[in-house]
């Protein structure tokens, strides 16, 4: 049995990587750690852009490379519960896993997107469209 789930073992390693990726690349590059106050106003989010928008640009486009380290390891989990825990009796839980770490990847390629939208070109727009 451990030698079938030897690739398994391996895409576990993805969580541990996408998160390091994610802190280093989305949080501290993309300037989302400590996060943007809600009361920020629209001059300072435009000054944010602006005066880091190189260092958004890379965390973002990394970060979003990264996301699908997240899909890897959900693969992973599904792959256990299909061995472990329904064992070929009927595949409800491995499929919702396999839906669920899919569509969790969704909302962080979509959030990155937008705030590599905000950061591809700051110097042209209003600070109330930024």
């Amino acid at each position: 049995m451990l030698d079938r789930l030897r690739y398994t073992y391996l895409c576990t390693w993805a969580a541990p990587v996408f998160l390091l990726i994610f802190i280093v690349f989305w949080g501290i590059l993309g300037h989302n750690i400590p996060p943007v106050a809600g009361n920020t106003s629209a001059a300072d989010m435009g000054a944010l852009f602006r005066n880091h928008r190189d260092e958004i640009r890379l965390g973002m486009v990394v970060a979003m490379s990264g996301a699908v380290l997240y899909m890897i390891f959900g693969l992973a989990i599904t792959k256990v519960i299909q061995e472990g825990i329904e064992c070929g009796r009927n595949d409800m839980l491995s499929t919702l896993q396999l839906w669920g770490a899919g569509l969790t990847v969704v909302p962080v390629l979509v959030s990155c997107s937008f705030w590599l939208t905000g950061a591809y070109r700051p110097d042209a727009l209003p600070d109330n469209i930024l």
